[in-house]
């Protein structure tokens, strides 16, 4: 026998049972509403082990209300899809099977998404939307506090724009920009004031080719750096927050090879430091902005000034030259009547002047001392 049918007092179609793969147990029951003569229930058995794996539900009219499955063949149902008038409009799964659902949405006439939730520990971890079966919005709660901190917009299944809030105060500080599904720009709110302070374009790779800053709030990019393969090369700087870049950072291989400051503001850098191996070796200063430095700085090893040459008139010609020690001045000559030859020298000790010598007769021999 491989179908059953059981009949009501009235001789009513109650019950029908079916041995579907005609292995003489039955798989399926077929229960009926004996009032409106419709589907009840149906119960089945797919994988043939003598125990129901599938439950759909129907309303007093026979229109399916319900499905519920067990598609792991464990004894407990794992997903359930509802319907609305006959159509499917959600679902709940449980695919861990802990027996708590992780994953619940809502559906389209057609069984294509419309919505869906992950959940852990029944906490919605993260909620996406979808029209046309292509995903359109994602939006997550990183941080289990109940409200989504990560919102992603997607056009044709990739990723367009995201708004992250990365401090977990509710309000989104970070904007993500997208193209060909790869991050292209970035803008951070650093301050909190709903304003964009830091900016980062990236390459197609997702390298960081230009960063950008403002760093005072005035709305106003007051540094910037560009990089390549993430390797920087050249950096500018508004060191006054005048709107007008003063301070140029230039990189080789990466390592800082050369600063030029422009104090003055007249578009021109008249300061210069040079580095070797990130380390400061040299300094010129172009006081008069007459492309000829009027002070010239060599460090040591450390930082610290070794000697330093100055033109203090502006003529072109430095007369005054200091000598340091450990960054300490030891010693000053002054070649006042500029023939090659100082004619002044004042001794240090612990940075206080204790000696002067001066040729006043240009004769190249000190002839006058001062102590003190």
């Amino acid at each position: 026998i491989d179908i059953r049918n059981s009949y009501n007092d009235k001789g009513v179609l109650s019950k029908q049972e079916q041995d579907t793969n005609f292995d003489t147990r039955i798989d399926t029951w077929i229960y009926r509403n004996v009032v409106s003569n419709s589907i009840k229930q149906i119960i089945t058995d797919r994988d043939f082990d003598n125990s129901p794996d599938s439950w759909k539900d129907h309303d007093s009219n026979g229109t399916v209300i319900a499905l519920r499955e067990d598609n792991t063949f464990d004894g407990y149902v794992d997903r359930t899809v509802f319907f609305t008038d006959g159509f499917p409009s959600g679902f709940e799964e449980d695919n861990d099977g802990d027996q708590v659902i992780d994953r619940r949405g809502t559906l389209q006439k057609d069984g294509t998404l419309s919505s869906e939730e992950l959940l852990v520990q029944g906490k919605r971890q993260s909620k996406a939307f979808y029209r046309n079966g292509e995903k359109i919005q994602e939006e997550e709660d990183r941080s289990g506090s109940g409200k989504p901190d990560l919102i992603t917009s997607f056009i044709q299944g990739q990723r367009k724009e995201q708004k992250q809030d990365t401090t977990g105060d509710g309000n989104f500080d970070t904007l993500l920009l997208f193209e060909m599904n790869r991050k292209k720009e970035e803008k951070r709110d650093t301050n909190g004031d709903g304003e964009f302070d830091q900016f980062v374009t990236y390459d197609g790779q997702e390298i960081p080719i230009l960063e950008e800053t403002d760093s005072n709030f005035d709305n106003n990019i007051d540094f910037s750096r560009a990089l390549s393969g993430g390797v920087p090369l050249r950096e500018e700087e508004d060191s006054d927050h005048d709107f007008i870049m003063d301070t140029f950072t230039y990189y080789k291989d990466g390592i800082i090879d050369r600063v030029e400051k422009d104090t003055d503001a007249d578009s021109n850098p008249n300061i210069i430091i040079s580095y070797i191996n990130s380390r400061r070796v040299k300094q010129t200063n172009d006081r008069d902005g007459d492309g000829t430095p009027e002070a010239i700085t060599v460090f040591d090893p450390e930082g610290n000034p070794v000697t330093i040459s100055e033109d203090t008139d502006e003529d072109g010609f430095r007369e005054t030259k200091s000598t340091f020690l450990a960054g300490i001045l030891q010693s000053t000559k002054v070649d006042r009547n500029k023939d090659g030859t100082p004619d002044i020298l004042v001794t240090y000790l612990s940075g206080e002047p204790v000696k002067t010598e001066q040729d006043d007769d240009f004769d190249g021999n000190f002839e006058n001392l001062f102590t003190t």
